[in-house]
């Protein structure tokens, strides 16, 4: 997948709406699935999640330069059956992309 994509293209056409409607918090699937197949390894998910991050970070900022509402809240959630070690690994992504002075936080729900 690259960033030309079409679900990270339908994703950056999400977060650009999210925008001019004056919405402030989004929740966005980080691997773009809602399952883990076998062949999704762990660093098939690094590769996944560091390309949706990044993409979401500059449509985020091009979005927030026309007009509208800033987004606030942006949650990015994983499938429910993901390691404990590579939602980690996930998690320890968010800071390194998004440099922000509020607080990174990343929790499971059960």
């Amino acid at each position: 997948m690259t960033s030309r994509h079409p679900a990270i293209l339908g994703l950056r056409n999400i977060l650009k709406a999210a925008c001019c409607n004056d919405v402030t918090s989004i929740a966005f699937p980080l691997l773009l699935k809602h399952e883990l197949t076998e062949e999704m390894t762990a660093a098939w998910c690094m590769r996944r999640a560091e390309l949706v991050l990044k993409c979401v970070k500059g449509f985020v900022l091009e979005a927030s330069g026309g007009g509208g509402a800033d987004l606030r809240t942006l949650c990015a959630t994983v499938p429910p059956d993901i390691r404990p070690a590579l939602f980690a690994s996930l998690a320890a992504l968010l800071p390194t992309i998004f440099r922000v002075s509020g607080p990174v936080r990343a929790k499971t729900t059960q």
